[in-house]
């Protein structure tokens, strides 16, 4: 058998197990199949929720953790939104994504994140001029990858791949999902309860980092409800997550 020949049965036994999932997924009926998404999705909010409020949350105490940690729950979340989006017969387009004017949702985005990142840091300042005592000291471990200027590129892949990307697809999910089962108010439910577990992740930066994560995650929520362009949202988190860690740096090595 030639090598031609080999590669060609290789595809055709993998075009013959997409097809047979394909029909197995089809016998499904499309109602227990979105029962399935929104099942999950609370489940995750729950877990997250859980996750979020331990004390031992957000321990990264070196680089290399933090990296280890962000591929593998990044790989794993966009495996199970697209297995679950293919199992409700929808496609990316459905959440948001649409390759016309590509260029305009890109800059809409940027505009969008430096807005909210200004909007941010008055809140935050104004919380911490109350409230001195309101941030966590070293913030879960996190601070100490400050003090090194050469791990500012792999932290701004991270906010640009994990933050912009990752975080911004599983949000609009979400939203979706919350849409699709109960309508207008579900999405504005699902709005306010998205916003708060995600500000719950940032907990371990205080109660104030925990109310500044509540209060982008419910802007970057509205960035995507403007037109419903996920990649505005998208390039709105990852500018604000870029712009952000370097003025970090840069006051932390001024």
């Amino acid at each position: 058998m030639s090598e031609a020949e080999r590669q060609g049965g290789i595809a055709e036994r993998i075009t013959s197990s997409l097809n047979s999932l394909t029909r197995a997924r089809d016998r499904i009926p499309l109602q227990w199949a979105k029962r399935v998404n929104i099942g999950l999705v609370v489940a995750y909010l729950i877990w997250e929720t859980w996750r979020c409020l331990r004390p031992d949350h957000h321990t990264i105490t070196s680089l290399a953790q933090l990296m280890r940690v962000e591929i593998r729950l990044d790989l794993i979340t966009v495996g199970m939104v697209s297995l679950l989006l293919w199992i409700v017969r929808e496609r990316p387009r459905d959440l948001g994504f649409q390759r016309e004017r590509i260029g305009k949702q890109l800059l809409v985005g940027l505009g969008a994140g430096l807005l909210i990142l200004v909007a941010d840091t008055i809140l935050a300042s104004t919380l911490t001029t109350l409230f001195p005592y309101g941030h966590a000291e070293g913030a879960g471990g996190l601070a100490a990858l400050f003090k090194n200027p050469w791990n500012l590129p792999v932290l701004l892949l991270s906010g640009v791949v994990g933050g912009g990307g990752v975080e911004e697809l599983t949000r609009v999910f979400i939203l979706t999902r919350f849409r699709n089962t109960w309508g207008r108010a579900g999405l504005i439910i699902g709005i306010l309860i998205e916003a708060t577990v995600f500000g719950l992740g940032h907990l371990y930066q205080g109660w104030i980092g925990a109310v500044s994560g509540a209060f982008t995650g419910l802007l970057f929520a509205l960035v995507w409800l403007r037109k419903g362009r996920i990649v505005e949202a998208m390039s709105a988190h990852a500018c604000e997550d870029v712009v952000g860690l370097s003025i970090g740096f840069a006051m932390g090595h001024l």
